[in-house]
């Protein structure tokens, strides 16, 4: 007599595989918003080091013009520091690279997301904080490397147009202050306040340089609506600004 035997086979596990427990976790709103914050964070550290990247640069080819020519090019000045070509590709790289460092954000933390008046998805609230420091960092650096970009001679001689550069950062900059929640700029503080007043103050150099001119007509009311701003933020630095103002308008 034969005797069939019956195998059962019982699933096994694939220790590779998640528990689906742990693929919903991954996948949960929760996750995804915290993704979304690093995206801003990651950002902010992209910014400051693209920014970081132009002043170091400057900063070399400066101390090598020192070094080199000693104290008789210190004494020159500016207007004998003569860039390179390869120099000033080196700089236009990095200015490119510097301008168009945030062109990868996702959309809720670009700039026509505040201009659209509407909240962003999930968690806007810190969305919206994230945007206006990102947005108004930008502008405070590109205000900064003009700057130094003037020491070293690397835009087209002239006064005027060194200044319109300028006004025209000021103008980007309070497009985005005023398009973004109010509360916003408060909760990011005394920091972010000190980049508004960096840019009141090259504003009030304008002004000081452009007495008669349409530029400084421009600066003035600018001035006026930045510092109209600090004072609604209640921020120590807008008596500073007041009290320097009172020599130039």
């Amino acid at each position: 007599m034969t005797t069939t035997t019956t195998t059962t086979t019982t699933p096994t596990t694939d220790d590779t595989t998640p528990p689906a427990a742990a693929v919903a976790a991954r996948s949960s709103p929760e996750t995804a918003a915290r993704r979304s914050f690093i995206d801003g964070f990651n950002a902010n550290l992209r910014l400051w080091q693209a920014a970081s990247d132009i002043l170091l640069e400057i900063r070399l080819f400066q101390n090598q013009r020192l070094t080199s020519a000693a104290v008789a090019f210190a004494d020159a000045g500016a207007a004998d520091f003569v860039l390179t070509d390869d120099e000033r590709q080196r700089l236009d790289s990095l200015f490119v690279h510097f301008i168009t460092c945030l062109d990868g954000l996702p959309p809720y933390l670009q700039s026509y997301a505040l201009a659209a008046g509407k909240p962003p998805p999930a968690q806007s609230t810190q969305f919206s904080i994230q945007c206006a420091n990102l947005q108004v960092s930008f502008h405070c650096l590109r205000m900064v490397i003009t700057q130094k970009f003037e020491d070293i001679s690397y835009f087209p001689p002239g006064a005027e147009q060194a200044d319109l550069r300028k006004t025209e950062i000021v103008r980007d900059m309070l497009r985005v202050m005023h398009e973004a929640p109010f509360w916003s700029l408060q909760v990011n503080g005394e920091p972010y306040v000190e980049k508004i007043r960096l840019i009141g103050a090259s504003l009030l150099a304008i002004i000081h340089r452009n007495q008669t001119s349409p530029l400084g007509t421009r600066a003035r009311s600018d001035f006026t609506v930045l510092l109209d701003m600090l004072t609604r933020l209640d921020s120590k630095a807008s008596d500073a600004l007041r009290s320097h103002s009172s020599l130039d308008l």
